[in-house]
């Protein structure tokens, strides 16, 4: 839900505003009349995603008449950059509107792009329209937290290109949403970044996600060109570290839906079978919400580590060409 706080000296008459609100997946529990009872609220203005603003309201609680002139909404922005807070404010009113209105719309318009009317001035489509802004501006908010939480993970998923970035985003706000994390689409982000390694000569030409994934870790593995299989073994100068190594076939395993070594096709196995999830069951650990969300963690962490390799501007085409064990 985007949680907002209603400033409105007739808050309590706006059922239907709170009902459609609703509808937009807003919240607007959190209710007063006044710029004395609006700034106890914003004491705690990081649980809110914005405020919805009457143009005139009270200056106290105990004020029988509210404040013409757009005098108390022109307070609240000035004490709301006074203090730092960072909240968009969305002007809802049935005076702005109104050819009668003697306030400073000047002002109005100064400070705040647009102003939405009540039902009984315009008529419902512009309370519809305010939801809808709304609705995309916390989309954006949401959007541009996650990229300072997870700023250098993203700059991986930047650097790869494509929807990569986009998509690590939107699972991120499944996350911290409760909705549900699709596996898929983070192992979409996992294939994105080992063909990335491909494409910066960082691995053979031909060679599959699920080949870089093993190439990487000093394993043997081929490459597929013009029909030919030839097999390739990184040198040792550019083996990820231990902990890479396991963080990145961790996800591998997991992320394929299976922890034996068999990833997408059942008659494919080999020796990977040191997973620290080898025992457990990946089904019942991907089913389960908590799972999904530490996967998340564990596959931003990855993407830190390699933007750092990515950074370090290491020799490309590091790499020989072996023959394969003989399969027993």
């Amino acid at each position: 839900m985007i949680k907002v706080l209603l400033v409105d000296d007739e808050h309590q008459y706006l059922d239907e505003t709170y009902e459609l609100g609703k509808d937009y997946g807003v919240d607007l529990a959190d209710r007063c009349k006044s710029l004395e009872k609006a700034k106890e609220y914003l004491k705690t203005h990081e649980k809110y995603q914005a405020i919805i603003c009457d143009a005139n309201f009270y200056e106290k609680e105990s004020d029988t008449e509210p404040k013409e002139g757009a005098d108390c909404l022109i307070k609240l922005y000035a004490y709301m950059t006074k203090n730092h807070i960072e909240l968009k404010v969305f002007v809802l009113s049935g005076r702005v509107a109104d050819p009668s209105f003697k306030g400073r719309k000047e002002n109005i318009k100064n400070l705040f792009e647009k102003t939405y009317t009540k039902k009984k001035i315009k008529g419902p489509e512009s309370i519809t329209e305010l939801f809808t802004d709304l609705k995309d501006h916390y989309n954006n908010l949401e959007t541009i937290k996650i990229k300072k939480r997870f700023k250098k993970a993203i700059e991986m998923c930047d650097l790869i290109g494509g929807t990569t970035t986009t998509t690590l985003i939107n699972q991120i706000k499944n996350m911290d949403n409760n909705q549900d994390i699709n596996t898929n689409k983070l192992r979409t982000v996992l294939d994105d970044l080992y063909s990335y390694f491909v494409k910066q000569n960082y691995a053979p030409k031909g060679m599959n996600p699920a080949g870089v994934s093993n190439f990487i870790m000093g394993k043997e593995s081929f490459s597929k060109q013009n029909g030919e299989k030839n097999f390739y073994k990184i040198s040792i100068e550019q083996q990820l570290p231990n902990l890479m190594r396991t963080i990145g076939f961790a996800l591998w395993m997991l992320l394929n839906k299976d922890s034996h070594g068999k990833e997408t096709r059942k008659d494919f196995r080999d020796d990977r079978a040191y997973s620290p999830y080898h025992e457990n069951d990946p089904e019942k650990l991907l089913s389960n919400q908590f799972s999904r969300k530490g996967i998340i963690y564990m596959l931003c962490e990855y993407l830190v580590f390699m933007k750092g390799f990515f950074d370090a501007k290491l020799p490309r085409e590091q790499w020989r060409k072996v023959f394969p064990k003989a399969q027993g």
